[in-house]
């Protein structure tokens, strides 16, 4: 043997290796994310001993113009069977859904109340065939300084009860729950839209009513709760996570809030 031959068999079977390792490749790619199986996801009965439905609405809880809900009739009908539908307010009017993964879409309305927002649950037929639903609104039934008759704390917390035992009773298949999330209750302009005194208060316990008026639910229910992560240490929305106006989230806001959604539809997907 020579310091030659020896060098071209070393070569040879490192090739070798390669050549072994590169036969171990499956052929055709890798494969790309499957969309859910559609489910019926309202297929369950309104309790309309509790509540009537379609729920009533106060004086001034006009229709918001932020969307015409025909376009979300129309979205809905391209939809495949499987989609993710994530419905809300403006929080989710503005959230960029791929943030939360594929097979996303959504459908908010900036300025809705609750019941408007479970009045709308069925246009477009998307929940009878969705691979998930994501609830994610709540504080426009809060807010009655801006936009409805005025009631109580307790009686605002009571009907936000009540609303989502009426919901969850007709729910089936699989659902994430997002709470309600945090304002920055510090006074911003000299606009009162932005005075958000005591709310945190309001929504702690809007989501604790909420979890239980869920616990008996016949669907697949897993709640997205990231308040740990978007407040400050006085408990308020941090302001690098929202726009300037103490509700509305900015882009490090929503990586939280749709990171939190993203782990909890991973659960009811699983």
């Amino acid at each position: 043997m020579t310091a030659l031959g020896d060098a071209i068999r070393a070569t040879a079977t490192s090739l070798n290796t390669i050549a072994t390792a590169v036969d171990a490749i499956p052929t055709g790619g890798g494969s790309g994310p499957v969309i859910p199986t559609g489910v019926d996801c309202f297929a369950g009965a309104w309790p309309t001993q509790i509540l009537p439905f379609p729920i009533g609405y106060a004086p001034n809880d006009t229709v918001p113009t932020a969307v015409d809900l025909s376009y979300y009739d129309r979205k809905m009908a391209h939809c495949s069977n499987g989609t993710i539908m994530v419905i809300g307010d403006s929080q989710v009017q503005d959230m960029v859904g791929w943030k939360i993964g594929p097979f996303i879409e959504t459908f908010g309305v900036g300025g809705e109340s609750l019941r408007r927002c479970f009045n709308r649950l069925g246009r477009g037929g998307l929940i009878h065939r969705a691979g998930a639903v994501v609830l994610a609104t709540g504080v426009n039934e809060l807010a009655n300084f801006a936009y409805y008759n005025a009631y109580t704390v307790e009686q605002k917390l009571n009907n936000i009860a009540m609303l989502h035992q009426c919901l969850a009773a007709q729910a089936t298949g699989k659902w994430v729950i997002r709470d309600i999330l945090p304002v920055d209750e510090v006074p911003l302009t000299a606009n009162v839209s932005s005075h958000y005194a005591g709310f945190n208060a309001q929504i702690d316990s809007a989501n604790q009513r909420i979890h239980t008026a869920w616990a008996s639910s016949p669907a697949r229910v897993e709640f997205a709760s990231p308040k740990a992560l978007m407040v400050d240490s006085a408990g308020n929305l941090a302001d690098a996570n929202h726009i300037g106006d103490g509700m509305h989230l900015s882009g490090g806001g929503e990586d939280i809030e749709c990171a939190s959604i993203k782990a909890a539809l991973s659960l009811v997907l699983a």
